[in-house]
């Protein structure tokens, strides 16, 4: 009751019952509607059927003849058919409806309202499925427990990239010090070579056999400088396939 009364005031005056169930801990509820309710419009509508519970409204059933009952303005579920005598149910001047069904003697004996769902059941029929009482506290539990074990998962990963960050971190520093350690030894190698061609370069001249070693030694230097060059582009990340074969 307290839900169709919330949907007329802000879905539309248009709405009537189609059909309903209601449990100890849910319920659910049918109505004639062309189209999806907006969450914002859901919303409201769960804001006022919780004030309207917390204000422990008193429950008031009549039994009363149907013309009285629809003079006084109670409402009849579509579709339903009536005797003479006809069971009222009212709660205070939110809501008048012919009922047959069992209720509450008060608003807050509901305890809270949850909506679950809306969605279509049949061409211009909406369903909302919702909890209530014990069942709003369960399901409340079951999110919770959701959340804390999404939070378990996360910190799992937050843990798993701290580890792989630290790996990375000494693999780079590995890696630094490998290469320092090859510019040392090519700095070496360099100065050997820088060393080599400037005898050669002096000894230039020199009479045979002399000079042909001398030219060879030089052959050697410079496919020895390439190669240094080489290997420097490699471990700097270079393109060694550049340079000249």
């Amino acid at each position: 009751h307290l839900l169709q009364a919330a949907l007329k005031q802000v879905v539309g005056r248009h709405i009537t019952q189609a059909g309903s169930f209601v449990g100890p801990q849910g319920m659910r509820f049918d109505f004639s509607h062309m189209q999806a309710c907006t969450q914002e419009q859901l919303r409201q509508v769960e804001r006022i059927v919780n004030e309207n519970i917390l204000r422990d409204y008193q429950v008031q059933v009549d039994v009363l003849p149907i013309e009285e009952a629809r003079q006084q303005g109670a409402i009849a579920p579509f579709g339903e058919k009536y005797g003479h005598i006809v069971r009222v149910v009212k709660i205070a001047d939110i809501s008048m409806e012919f009922c047959g069904g069992t209720h509450v003697e008060n608003s807050a004996q509901i305890v809270l309202f949850k909506i679950l769902s809306e969605a279509s059941i049949a061409s211009g029929i909406r369903r909302i499925e919702a909890f209530t009482g014990r069942g709003v506290e369960e399901f409340l539990n079951l999110q919770l427990e959701k959340i804390h074990s999404e939070e378990e998962k996360i910190a799992e990963l937050l843990e798993q990239k701290k580890k792989l960050e630290k790996e990375l971190a000494e693999k780079k520093e590995k890696v630094q010090k490998e290469q320092a350690e090859k510019s040392k030894k090519f700095a070496i190698v360099q100065a050997v070579i820088d060393t080599a061609l400037s005898v050669l370069k002096a000894l230039g001249s020199a009479p045979p056999p002399f000079n042909f070693i001398l030219a060879g030694l030089a052959a050697a230097a410079g496919a020895v400088q390439i190669a240094v060059i080489k290997s420097q582009h490699f471990a700097a990340g270079g393109f060694a396939d550049r340079l000249p074969r």
